[in-house]
This record gives C-alpha cells, sequence and structure tokens, in this order.
C-alpha cells in the first residue's frame, strides 16, 4: 500500500471535502413545502388584512363612517391595489372622491 506524504495526504482530503460539499443538495419534503406554501399565504393575507385595516383607520377619521359599499370594495382589493389606494385615502376629501380610485 502506497503512503502519501503528509502535506499531500491533507491536501487530498481538502479537495475531497470540497467535491463532496458541491454534490450534497438539499433536500425538502414535500410536507416541508406545503408548510413553506402556506406560511407564505397566510403571510399575504395577514398583510392584505393589516393594510386594509389601517386604510379604513386612515379614511374613517379623515371622512366619518365608511359606506357598506366602500367596505365590500376594500374587502376585494389584493395587497397591490390597497397599496396603491393609501395616498388617495391621505388626499380625498370626500367618500365619493376615494371611490373613484377603488377598482370595481
Amino acid at each position: 500500500m502506497l503512503e502519501l506524504p503528509l502535506e499531500l495526504e491533507h491536501s487530498f482530503r481538502e479537495e475531497l471535502r470540497k467535491i463532496e460539499e458541491t454534490r450534497k443538495m438539499p433536500y425538502i419534503t414535500s410536507v416541508e413545502r406545503l408548510a413553506r406554501e402556506e406560511g407564505r399565504e397566510e403571510g399575504r393575507e395577514e398583510g392584505e388584512a393589516t393594510a386594509r385595516q389601517m386604510i379604513l383607520q386612515i379614511l374613517q377619521r379623515r371622512l366619518g363612517e365608511a359606506p357598506k359599499t366602500i367596505l365590500e370594495r376594500l374587502d376585494r382589493c389584493s395587497l397591490d391595489q390597497l397599496n396603491i389606494l393609501v395616498n388617495p385615502a391621505l388626499d380625498a376629501a370626500t367618500w365619493a372622491e376615494f371611490t373613484t380610485y377603488l377598482p370595481e
């Protein structure tokens, strides 16, 4: 059996370790993947609910109680749509004016 000099043995082990690391692939089980997707979805839903509540607070403080039709339309807004409604909520002088910014 051939023995490598100590210096070459260390070098060989280091190269072998590098090769093994490049071949390792993280494995995510389907349960983990589903849990992550559910967590992301819950986060999106919470973000939408928070944005909706903040816009409504701003509007009601400025304009009074929200008409039912506006509440229903706000409930149908996506997070992107709610983000667009922030400035109109701060600037609108009336509920009618704010309504012009709401998606159908």
